[in-house]
């Protein structure tokens, strides 16, 4: 079975697949890569977008919140760089 990669920067590479299911209006799925501090969010209208230099206590908190989309437009959105993910 071969598991899908994403080239970051033209430099590190992360596995996907690991992704957490979770209940929102506009989010499906997010995962966390520690070691590259890249957050990938699933949104169910307009796919999956990379977010960069994420600190491990800002997943911590996202991944613990009741309100995944509220968390992510006030402490994500307008504040690390992305990238959309094209497959």
């Amino acid at each position: 079975m071969k598991i899908p990669i994403i080239l970051l920067f033209n430099q590190a590479i992360i596995q996907r697949g690991k992704a957490m299911k979770v209940e929102s209006r506009i989010i499906s799925s997010i995962s966390y890569d520690e070691d590259y501090k890249t957050l990938e969010i699933t949104f169910h209208r307009t796919g999956q977008y990379q977010y960069y230099d994420v600190p491990k206590d800002v997943w911590d908190r996202f991944s613990k919140s009741p309100s995944k989309g509220e968390f992510f437009h006030q402490e994500i959105k307008k504040r690390f760089n992305w990238q959309k993910v094209v497959e």
